[in-house]
């Protein structure tokens, strides 16, 4: 990119940001029913990774689709990339986006039927919700960013 004018992305970004604020939707509206509304974090036992029943398997499926949802959150790198926008490339960027998928990947393989994926599930999509509302809004350009007075507390929220 080095040698190249920064990529007018806001159609591509404007799409994205809408179609992963509705997959993180989806996570929230399948996740909060799917933990007993909170109550498998009360349970203390440790769930059997060999267990097949139908529920199982809808969860671990669940699971892939929230897995593959935050290999598509790599797309934000790539967006800043293209545009040149170098500076939103930060550690913790880098560091979420690859420990995320990586600690994924993990837990799938280890035991996806975890009550703490619930909890973890939950709280990042909600967040991502908020987030991806906020950048789908942005992108419409300066006529909307005016009225955009709440980025900091997706910050705040981002680092809680």
């Amino acid at each position: 990119m080095e040698n190249r004018e920064p990529y007018n992305l806001r159609v591509p970004m404007f799409l994205y940001n809408v179609i992963m604020t509705i997959i993180n939707m989806i996570a929230v509206y399948k996740v909060i029913p799917m933990s007993n509304y909170f109550r498998v974090l009360l349970d203390f036992e440790y769930p059997d990774r060999n267990d097949m029943s139908e529920h199982s398997i809808y969860l671990i499926h669940l699971g892939y689709c929230y897995w593959l949802s935050k290999l598509a959150d790599c797309f934000d790198t790539l967006f800043f990339v293209l545009r040149k926008k170098y500076e939103h490339i930060t550690l913790l960027h880098v560091y979420h986006h690859t420990i995320v998928p990586v600690f994924g990947y993990m837990l799938l393989r280890i035991n996806p039927l975890l009550p703490a994926c619930f909890l973890f599930a939950i709280v990042n999509s909600s967040i991502h919700v908020i987030m991806y509302s906020y950048y789908a809004l942005a992108a419409l350009g300066p006529n909307v960013q005016k009225y955009l007075w709440w980025k900091k507390y997706i910050t705040i929220l981002q680092l809680w």
